[in-house]
């Protein structure tokens, strides 16, 4: 079976020509709709690869409405992308951190995470209550600059963020530290 790699900067550059059973998208947009619906996981190349190739940054706000979307694969493939993006993404990134709603993530039943309404059990720990669109700004935010505001606690845990008025607390003080970090850079 191919891989998609190849076929991300065909789809980038809007030149995507499908495999001979397949429809051509007839957009950009349905091109990388295509790329979030493939069953299976996305890889690092491919997020580097679409990355790279949108050296002029029209994709941004497609993997941001994607990002602060609903559905849990949507969001863990933009996010991996607008980490591969690395500085670019940051200003996208700090402005999400004034949007302060609530996007009950779909589809998580292998993700444990505060405010998970339904587990397996088993499966990925992600410490960080991304049903807040400002704390999954942060998730990548922190992963692009090495830096910890608070949105992922050191420990793999919110010790005392039982409810969530008090994920909220932590959440935002994070926020007020990503504010202060960016607000210090120089210009």
């Amino acid at each position: 079976m191919p891989t998609i790699a190849p076929c991300l900067l065909l789809i980038v550059l809007a030149c995507v020509e499908a495999p001979p059973a397949a429809p051509a998208p007839t957009s950009v947009d349905a091109a990388l709709e295509a790329w979030f619906e493939a069953p299976g996981h996305s890889t690092p190349a491919e997020a580097r690869a679409l990355a790279a190739a949108d050296v002029d940054g029209r994709l941004l706000p497609l993997l941001v409405a994607r990002f602060t979307a609903r559905g849990w694969p949507r969001v863990h493939r933009s996010r991996e992308v607008l980490v591969e993006y690395g500085d670019r993404a940051v200003p996208t990134l700090v402005a999400l951190l004034d949007d302060d709603r609530r996007e009950r993530l779909e589809g998580t039943a292998d993700l444990i995470y505060p405010g998970a309404e339904e587990t397996y059990g088993h499966g990925w720990f992600l410490p960080i209550d991304i049903d807040w669109i400002p704390a999954r700004a942060g998730w990548a935010l922190e992963e692009i600059t090495g830096r910890r505001f608070g949105f992922e606690d050191e420990e793999g845990g919110w010790p005392g963020a039982s409810t969530e008025e008090e994920r909220l607390r932590i959440g935002r003080e994070a926020v007020a530290r990503a504010k202060a970090w960016w607000a210090s850079r120089p210009r």
